[in-house]
């Protein structure tokens, strides 16, 4: 297996739903450990975003070895988090135009403040 422990205290674990216990043994995200963690149903999304970056061991076994099933639920609201974001992103035409009137008329000043 690809995947490899490292001790390293500067490392933190990238798992959104970590408790931060002194955990000081890492391992490397690598395609092996997103492919099981998607056939365990354990695979929140952002895993891919921080592929050879690092999840501590304890959250590992987790994820990979145990499928522990606040990680199946962590993956599932992670998913429709970011279904709900996409769908509050999209802005019907109407309205993504409307401000546009009211930025032209704000000051230089006022503009800097709203980007």
């Amino acid at each position: 297996m690809n995947c490899r422990s490292t001790q390293d205290s500067s490392k933190k674990c990238i798992v959104k739903i970590y408790k931060g216990a002194s955990i000081t043994t890492f391992r490397k995200i690598t395609d092996n450990v997103l492919i099981k963690a998607e056939s365990n149903e354990t695979l929140a999304s952002y895993y891919r975003d921080h592929k050879d970056e690092y999840m501590c061991s304890n959250c590992y076994n987790m994820i990979v070895v145990n499928r522990m099933s606040a990680f199946k639920e962590h993956a599932i609201e992670w998913e429709r988090g970011l279904k709900r974001h996409r769908k509050d992103n999209i802005l019907s035409m109407p309205e993504s135009i409307s401000p546009w009137p009211v930025w032209k008329e704000k000051s230089e000043a006022e503009r800097k403040e709203l980007d």
